[in-house]
């Protein structure tokens, strides 16, 4: 069966930056770069190794219809590793916030 049929939400190809969270023996923060993001999940690449099952908290930051930035925190579970030709992650969204915009 092709994955693309297992899907459940539609995906968008996106390269933005994303700032990942991960805890397992100490408190660490790494960053990435989407390649497509869904309701319900996104893929990303990083330069660091990350493992299956690992809870992750990310924060995105999208551009909005008004130009301003729309940043919201996900946490998620990674359900696929991709180790070649370059390390990437697929987050399986748990919860997503956006995070309201402050006023100046």
């Amino acid at each position: 069966m092709d994955i693309s049929e297992r899907r459940n939400s539609q995906r968008v190809y996106t390269e933005q930056p994303v700032t990942i969270r991960y805890n397992r023996e100490g408190n660490f923060e790494f960053t990435g770069i989407s390649r497509d993001l869904s309701a319900s999940g996104i893929f990303l690449y990083t330069e660091s190794v990350l493992e299956e099952g690992a809870q992750v908290e990310l924060t995105l930051t999208f551009p909005s219809g008004s130009g301003q930035a729309s940043p919201m925190q996900v946490r998620g579970r990674i359900v696929r590793v991709q180790r070649t030709p370059a390390n990437g992650i697929a987050v399986q969204f748990d919860k997503i916030t956006v995070i309201p915009e402050r006023s100046q």
